[in-house]
């Protein structure tokens, strides 16, 4: 493996460390989404964001 190659590998693995908290937060976003239209009760958003936040 070349050293751009290196590169390019350890800036990909950097990036998709960036993705995962910036899909969790959107997911508990559409959580929260769904808490306020009064699709999901509060226990059930403090439920589904706990198992995201541990995951």
């Amino acid at each position: 493996m070349t050293a751009t190659n290196k590169e390019k590998s350890g800036q990909n693995h950097s990036v998709s460390n960036r993705l995962i908290p910036i899909s969790i937060a959107d997911e508990i976003s559409k959580l929260k989404e769904l808490q306020f239209n009064g699709i999901i009760s509060e226990a059930e958003f403090e439920n589904q964001k706990q198992k995201l936040l541990n995951s």
